[in-house]
This record gives structure tokens, C-alpha cells and sequence, in this order.
């Protein structure tokens, strides 16, 4: 459960208003590897731009990924955070601070927009 917490206690939860600010965001891909600036899948020959947002379809090869529906193009790109390896020296995590945040996220429902087919 971590980052999830409960406000309130049986009836009055929901009841009232709560505002949040992040200031750090973290997407791990622990099968990859940094070479450069860039995001290099280990096994294979696909690499990405360290400043772009990679969900899951472009991890997959094509059959696997038509079989769950995902888009062959699944990544967006964002503003470059910190992208450095994961602990233990295996895996890639960029990290977002502070303002960079928001435009994750924008990328990140950029997205999500696409593929229900509705304008972002």
C-alpha cells in the first residue's frame, strides 16, 4: 500500500476535500539497461530516447501485444528527468521533481486518450 492512505473514519470518508502535491515521480523498467542517454531493452535490439515515456506494447513483440490489445507505437515523449540505473546496477528509472510532474503526466493521459479514441 504504499502512497495509499485512508482519510476519515466509516460514514464521513468521501465526505470532504483533500489536495495533494507530488514532488517526485519514478517509471522503472527493470528489464532494460541505460547506454548513453538512451533506454536499451535487454534481449533485444529496441532502444528509446531516455527523455520518453515507454508503456508496455513497446515492450512486446507483435503477436504478444495484439493478443492484449496494446498499440505497436506505446510511447510519448516527455521532458528528460533523471534517468540513472535501478539499484543493484540493473534496470533503468527516470525520475521526474517538482514542475516536471505535470507534463508526465500530461503525456501519460496524452496516451490513454489515444488509445479510448476520445481528445485530450
Amino acid at each position: 500500500n504504499d502512497g495509499w492512505f485512508g482519510l476519515g473514519f466509516a460514514k464521513s470518508r468521501g465526505l470532504g476535500i483533500v489536495e495533494a502535491r507530488l514532488e517526485k515521480a519514478i517509471v522503472q523498467y527493470p528489464g532494460c539497461i541505460l547506454n548513453d542517454d538512451n533506454i536499451v531493452q535487454v534481449g533485444r535490439e529496441q532502444s528509446w530516447s531516455a527523455a520518453t515515456l515507454i508503456g508496455a506494447g513497446a515492450f512486446l513483440e507483435d503477436e504478444e501485444r495484439e493478443k492484449y490489445g496494446f498499440a505497436s507505437e506505446d510511447i510519448q515523449p516527455v521532458t528528460l528527468g533523471i534517468a540513472e540505473k535501478m539499484a543493484l546496477g540493473f534496470g533503468v528509472q527516470l525520475t521526474w521533481e517538482n514542475d516536471a510532474i505535470e507534463q508526465v503526466f500530461k503525456a501519460a493521459v496524452k496516451a490513454w486518450s489515444k488509445r479510448l479514441g476520445v481528445a485530450a
